[in-house]
């Protein structure tokens, strides 16, 4: 599935098929898109980003033992997901970062379960999502979808609530306090319609895919709790976050409608996660039919983004 993602994202490029989307300025410094200048090397920093990606959620269950069960389906998902829309895998941007700095951010909070001495963790989960708000405003929605996460891990008293809102200040106060940026270069984000910053063929195209995307999570999510509840606790609540975090993100990218394309990886990792493991604890169900048909959904996407 890498080698199918990538190299159909590789093909887009050379046919002029990859999207780029409205510039975004950025918060405090730069954001990802302006960090590398060569559309080829956004390319392969994009496919390696998304690919990361997709290897470092399989290590979260193999840690953390999140599903029970050992897969790389869900990666494999998911990276086909970002290839079937070329332009999501074929860019370096703010999308993909934060995906990745969201997946770095869940190890210390899972690491933190029923241990509310863990204030290191704590600190050091929202320190992560805090330090990617000085380039895109979109992660600050996230410190709420962590707080939630901290009640699910039961870690959240007193010291480690302190914890969370050292974590969140930090990053500005080392940025602001030894002088690298002034309050006064604050600048908001840029609200561009989703219809203007890319081609209105290519917004088409890329609704349907977040559609898709997100229906599929939906439904395979809510038929997984069925499961999840006969786990104990601890999974209950590793697999309690995903389904957080998928529900949250489908709610800030329509909150957030004019930067759509920022949330579009982290909607696609959390679906694949509510999907791998739909067909995981199913897997003797002829689930092949159904599987097979959601990855040929994703192929005649991604046709339709080549052909318009």
């Amino acid at each position: 599935m890498i080698l199918i993602a990538a190299g159909g994202t590789a093909f887009a490029y050379l046919t002029g098929n990859i999207a780029y989307f409205a510039d975004n300025v950025g918060f405090l410094f730069p954001s990802s898109d302006e960090w590398i200048s060569g559309r080829l090397w956004s390319l392969c920093a994009g496919v390696g980003l998304s690919v990361l990606c997709a290897v470092f959620v399989n290590y979260l269950n193999k840690s953390f033992n999140i599903i029970r069960h050992i897969t790389w389906l869900f990666a494999g998902l998911f990276i086909l997901m970002q290839g079937a829309y070329p332009s999501v895998m074929g860019q370096l941007y703010d999308g993909t970062l934060m995906c990745a700095m969201l997946l770095l951010s869940v190890v210390p909070l899972f690491a933190a379960f029923q241990d509310p001495r863990a204030t290191r963790m704590v600190f050091l989960t929202f320190c992560i999502v805090s330090f990617g708000s000085l380039f895109d405003i979109a992660f600050v929605g996230y410190l709420a979808v962590l707080l939630v996460g901290c009640l699910q891990m039961q870690c959240l008293k007193l010291k480690s609530f302190l914890a969370l809102l050292l974590g969140i200040l930090t990053p500005y106060w080392i940025v602001i306090g030894s002088g690298a940026v002034a309050l006064s270069d604050i600048r908001l984000p840029e609200f561009v319609s989703i219809f203007s910053s890319v081609p209105k063929g290519n917004a088409l195209i890329m609704l349907v895919y977040a559609g898709l995307t997100m229906f599929l999570g939906a439904l395979t999510g809510i038929l997984n709790l069925i499961k999840v509840y006969s786990y104990n606790a601890r999974t209950r609540a590793y697999n309690g976050f995903f389904l957080v975090l998928f529900l949250m993100s489908c709610i800030l990218a329509l909150a957030d409608y004019r930067r759509f394309a920022v949330y579009l990886p982290i909607i696609n990792l959390s679906s694949a996660f509510q999907i791998g493991h739909f067909f995981v604890i199913n897997g003797q169900k002829r689930s092949y039919i159904p599987l097979s048909l959601i990855i040929a959904s994703y192929i005649a996407v991604y046709w339709w983004s080549i052909l318009m």
